[in-house]
């Protein structure tokens, strides 16, 4: 009785504990059926899902084993396990004819495929995968795979220590296997009962060789793929079976030998990939048969030579890769049955030179690679069969081009035929990388459709405009890491054109900045709204010689040192250099041991501007025979000699003057260079032995009055040592001459400051008087000069400053009182005229310029230019032409150019923000012109014409 108790009692905890057991197994259950929405998996609380156009995906944590899914209908699922050891049937996933699992090991070793994909809950499997991305090794049994009979689809890819040779034998129906396992022997019943197989990949394992029979039964497989593994050799009854083999891949294998018939009844082949082995030698019979052959992969291997008819009678060949081989040398014939080839890789080899009829037969070559050989040359025939060539890659050799290989309109001999001129139609990329090359071949400037052009790293030493003109409407040309020393360009050229444009990089060459790259540095260093059809990378683009300009990035280089040597009538022991943006010769006797001035009357003669510089030499005068040439000097450095006097008449046009650490005593012709150059900006006068005496007085004030003209005033000392800047009347002369010598000095001041008083006071009635008199019309009126000019001003500015001149400064002008006709470049000028002539026409055709400066117009190239004309126009007509107008901060003052630096010291300019601004730009305007029996109305401020009145 109690024994029967304790056993009912013992049953009962059992139930008990199963009934617990399945009820915490169901709560932990999650269903992903093939008619699961994420409505329903997310309401198990376990998992996260998303959708996709046809799938959804899942995540789910139960009890530290993560799933993460993707799910399509009934017909695949894929999933990846990860955390705990799968649980059994914690994810249940339905009926799936395709099931995928990586890393999914279930938690006791399983001992078939079954007890594995019942885990999940799954049936009626036709295509299964197992994969194992870590070490887990497994062992597959006879009966593995029982039970799969209607299987088709199987991929392993896992670590297998041990495979039973009749592990397949279920699988009747099987028709893809994939075994990817570490693999080091196949057993030759292995595929005893594999019929129906078509695809068969045994890629990355470690099989050394496969048994004469292994193949036996496969007489349908279509794809094999034994690549990655340890094979050595091929023999002819390997593949003798595989009569409907179409895809065959050995790459990745250790291949040295193969049997003259080892392909002999596989002749529905079309790919045959035999990359990455040791083959030293092919058999000359190897391919024969292979008629429908479209792809053959040869490339890395160790072939020297090839059989001249290894590929004889492949109509259909497609693709063929021969590159990392060791060829020396191909035969003539090698492709002259194989018409359809349309890419033909030799890269990576030692071809030393191509026969001349190699491709002729090739008419529908798209693609040669002929890289990383050694070609010195290409014979001028070599493409003359091959007109559709898109791709050709030819760098890493040796290759230059002579002049021979070259075509212009103007030579048509056949020895000038270059190589690329039957195929530069269809032409899209050409790499000629790392060769020899020293000049640009004019079948690539004809190439249409030439999209990459790459000529970095060779020979090249200069690249003129008409190298430029590439026919292309969009390419790139790599053209860095060569000698280019010159660069010319038409800037005309370079934005002329619409739709793409060319991009140019010129990086890393030993640029040249001499006068010849002027028109190219203009260009580059151009502001404003153009269009430009050619566009450069120079970034890393710097100047290597003249020393002035090295290591200058070639866009920030100034123009004004862009120097050309100048041989021709050159004074002796001198040199001579061309600076081509003002037109000036610059004539450099430096240390020369010259005596006497050099003889600048031929040098000068095609020439506006002359700088002379003959620093630290023994010159003592200025006397000359001939001064002819002088009188264009606008710049003379003559430091360092022993120059004891000064001729003020001989440099009547000198802008910049260093006479310092010279033997100059007197001041008299010094003088006489101050007050009569309106043009000396600056000069360098310290380190000289100045007597200071009484006879300093009557220069002491004009010297003392132009320090802002002489930079180094604070340095200048007299020859006994006193600071010429501290020196005072008193200091020169002794006190009995001093009265007379201040009273004469102090009336001429009264009398000066009385004139001047007067003058301003009364200037508009002086000027009416003058006017109404015929006397100093020049001071007052213009009209017979400016009688034919359209406009009454032109405002130049830059495009910055557009807002002021066109809200405030041009509504001002032209209405009253001003009541002027201005000629604004937005309004006035035509579309499509060229910019250059319209400035000329429209300052032409102004009474006055009105150049709005500010830094932005510092910086405009289009502005500068204006300025220019204008100030020509003026000096020309020896009149004001232009009036300025400074608007905003100017910035640093040495960045503003010299001639805008000269103009702003010598003549009056209107400051913006002046409380007299407009009376004073009215002021500047025309004046009315005379008529007569004009007076002046001071009462109303206004001119009095024959009983009306006009404003004035």
């Amino acid at each position: 009785m109690n024994v029967q108790l304790q056993l009912s009692e013992n049953t009962s905890l059992l139930l008990l504990w199963n009934v617990l057991f399945f009820v915490t197994i169901a709560s932990a259950m999650i269903t992903v059926s093939e008619e699961s929405s994420c409505e329903d998996v997310v309401a198990s609380g376990e998992c996260e899902c998303s959708r996709g156009l046809v799938s959804i995906y899942v995540r789910c944590n139960i009890s530290g084993s993560i799933y993460q899914g993707r799910f399509i209908g009934n017909q695949s699922a894929s999933i990846e396990c990860s955390g705990k050891p799968v649980t059994n049937r914690t994810l249940i996933i339905g009926k799936r004819s395709q099931v995928q699992l990586r890393n999914c090991l279930y938690h006791v070793d399983p001992t078939s495929l079954r007890r594995t994909l019942d885990t999940f809950g799954t049936s009626d499997e036709t295509r299964v995968e197992i994969v194992f991305d870590n070490d887990t090794a497994f062992n597959l049994s006879e009966n593995y795979f029982q039970g799969f009979h209607e299987l088709k689809t199987l991929r392993l890819n896992f670590k297998m220590e041990i495979m039973s040779p009749n592990v397949f034998n279920e699988l009747t129906m099987l028709e893809h296997l994939t075994v990817r396992g570490n693999l080091n022997k196949l057993p030759s019943d292995l595929l005893i009962e594999q019929y129906n197989l078509t695809q068969l990949n045994l890629k990355d394992n470690q099989i050394e060789d496969i048994a004469v029979n292994f193949f036996r039964h496969q007489n349908i497989l279509v794809h094999l793929d034994i690549s990655g593994n340890l094979l050595t050799s091929i023999t002819e009854t390997t593949f003798s079976n595989l009569s409907s083999l179409v895809y065959l891949d050995l790459s990745n294998n250790r291949i040295q030998s193969m049997h003259a018939k080892a392909f002999h009844n596989t002749t529905k082949l079309k790919f045959l990939m035999l990359k990455v082995n040791k083959l030293a030698s092919i058999p000359p019979a190897l391919l024969r048969g292979l008629t429908r052959l479209s792809n053959l992969d040869l490339s890395a291997n160790q072939l020297r030579l090839l059989p001249p008819d290894l590929l004889r009678n492949h109509t259909q060949l497609f693709r063929s890769d021969l590159s990392k081989n060791g060829i020396e040398t191909l035969p003539e014939a090698l492709f002259e049955t194989n018409g359809a080839l349309q890419y033909v890789n030799i890269s990576h080899n030692s071809l030393v030179t191509l026969p001349s009829k190699l491709f002729h037969t090739l008419q529908r070559l798209i693609s040669l690679d002929l890289s990383n050989n050694q070609l010195s040359s290409l014979d001028p025939d070599i493409f003359d069969q091959s007109p559709y060539v898109n791709f050709l890659y030819l760098q890493n050799n040796h290759l230059w081009f002579a002049g021979s290989l070259y075509r212009n309109e103007h030579d048509l001999e056949e020895s000038s035929y270059s190589p690329f001129w039957p195929i530069r139609a269809q032409l899209r990329e050409v790499n000629l990388r790392n060769n020899s090359i020293d000049r640009v071949d004019i079948a690539w400037i004809e190439s249409p459709e030439l999209k990459r052009l790459d000529l970095s790293y060779n020979k090249l030493v200069k690249f003129d405009n008409e190298d430029f003109k590439f026919m292309s409407e969009e390419m790139v040309v790599n053209l860095e890491f060569n000698q280019i020393a010159m660069l010319s360009l038409v800037a005309a050229d370079a934005t002329r054109g619409s739709g793409g444009f060319i991009l140019f990089k010129l990086n890393h060459n030993p640029l040249n900045c001499d006068c010849r790259i002027a028109s190219f540095v203009r260009f580059l260093q151009m502001t404003g709204h153009v269009y430009r059809r050619w566009r450069f990378t120079v970034d890393h683009l710097r100047c290597v010689d003249p020393e002035i300009n090295r290591e200058i990035n070639v866009v920030k280089v100034n123009i004004g040192n862009l120097l050309c040597e100048m041989n021709d009538h050159c004074p002796d022991r001198c040199g001579c250099f061309v600076r081509s943006n003002n037109e000036s010769v610059l004539v450099n006797c430096e240390g020369k041991n010259l005596t006497d001035l050099p003889n600048l009357t031929d040098v000068s003669r095609n020439f506006n501007h002359v700088e002379l510089f003959v620093t630290n030499n023994n010159i003592k005068s200025f006397d000359l025979v001939d001064p002819q040439g002088y009188e264009k000097v606008r710049e003379f450095y003559a430091s360092y000699n022993q120059i004891q006097n000064l001729s003020g008449s001989l440099l009547p046009n000198v802008e910049i003057l260093d006479l310092s650490n010279n033997s100059l005593s007197s001041f008299s012709q010094l003088t006489v260079l101050f007050n009569t150059s309106r043009k000396l900006e600056s000069a360098k006068l310290s380190s000289n032995p100045w007597q200071c005496d009484c006879q300093l007085i009557n220069h002491l004030r004009i010297i003392q009055n132009s320090s802002d003209r002489i930079v180094d005033s604070k340095y200048m000392r007299c020859s006994d040592g006193r600071d010429f800047n501290l020196l005072t009347v008193s200091d020169l002369c002794p006190m009995g001459g001093i009265a007379t010598i201040i009273i004469f000095v102090c009336s001429v001041v009264i009398l000066l400051l009385l004139v001047s008083f007067i003058a301003y006071a009364y200037q508009i009635e002086i000027k009416i008087w003058l006017f109404t008199n015929n006397l100093c019309l020049r001071l007052v009126t213009e009209e017979e000069i400016d009688k034919d000019k359209l406009y009454d001003a032109f405002v130049s500015y830059c495009h910055q400053d557009e807002e002021f001149v066109s809200a405030t400064l041009v509504p001002r002008l032209e209405t009253a009182p001003m009541n002027l006709k201005v000629c604004w470049h937005m309004r006035d000028w035509h579309p499509g005229e060229v910019i250059t002539t319209q400035i000329v026409q429209s300052i032409e055709n102004s009474r006055r310029t009105i150049v709005v400066l500010s830094r932005d117009f510092l910086e405009s190239s289009w502005g500068q230019l204006e300025f220019r004309t204008a100030h020509v126009n003026s000096m020309a007509e020896k009149r004001i032409r232009v009036i300025i107008v400074i608007y905003g901060d100017l910035g640093d003052e040495e960045q503003i150019d010299s001639e805008m630096k000269a103009y702003l010291k010598t003549n009056t300019y209107i400051k913006w923000g002046d409380p007299w601004f407009w009376q004073k730009l009215r002021y500047s305007m025309p004046h009315p012109a005379r008529v007569k029996g004009v007076r002046w109305n001071k009462a109303s401020n206004r001119v009095d014409v024959m009983g009306t009145s006009d404003v004035s």
